[in-house]
């Protein structure tokens, strides 16, 4: 059976990879329609994401939090615990202990959006 077990654990780091995605892409938008990165999926739900996407390690919401510099979307990965955010690939080891996304302030990111680069058309 480990090559069953390998299997879930390759399916659910694919769902938390895409669900993160999707969230992280979500949040980008939220940023270009109102100039601020959002501080919580409350902010997203239902306008970007029609709702709290889920960790499918432990079957919670994805975590959210809020840095000095953005916004961290993660799931707790495999370990099921949460470590912070922490993306770190240590020797050793293929993945890092988390899995997900962290978003930059825009002015910290070297890009700052201006409304002559604000598409209200866009879709």
């Amino acid at each position: 059976m480990p090559s069953l077990t390998a299997f879930a654990q390759a399916t659910a780091r694919s769902y938390a990879e895409l669900r993160c995605a999707l969230a992280a892409l979500a949040a980008e938008r939220y940023r270009l329609d109102n100039r601020e990165l959002p501080r919580s999926f409350a902010d997203l739900v239902p306008n970007y994401l029609e709702s709290e996407p889920i960790d499918p390690f432990n079957g919670k919401p994805l975590s959210f939090i809020t840095t000095e510099d953005g916004i961290t979307i993660y799931s707790v990965g495999r370990n099921k615990t949460d470590d912070g955010g922490d993306f770190t690939i240590r020797k050793g080891k293929y993945h890092p202990p988390d899995i997900g996304f962290r978003l930059v302030e825009d002015t910290k990111r070297g890009m700052v959006i201006t409304p002559e680069a604000h598409n209200d058309d866009t879709p």
